[in-house]
């Protein structure tokens, strides 16, 4: 019987996956940045988050940019 490695993240499994990752880790800093120039937004309250644990984030979506700015 062949042993599952559960540590393989998702996008290991999908042959596009790594590209898609190369392409969120280098449209994300982009989209920040626009983000900060065209839209005052401020956050608050991040330093309750824990650092190094995973955690669940809510929102009630105000806007159609929340899913955005959130993601």
């Amino acid at each position: 019987m062949q042993r599952l490695n559960l540590k393989r993240r998702q996008r290991d499994y999908c042959p596009w996956g790594k590209r898609l990752f190369m392409l969120y880790n280098l449209v994300r800093p982009i989209v920040i940045f626009l983000l900060k120039i065209f839209f005052n937004f401020k956050v608050k309250g991040k330093e309750v988050f824990p650092k190094n644990k995973p955690f669940i984030l809510a929102s009630n979506h105000l806007s159609n940019l929340d899913p955005i700015v959130l993601g």
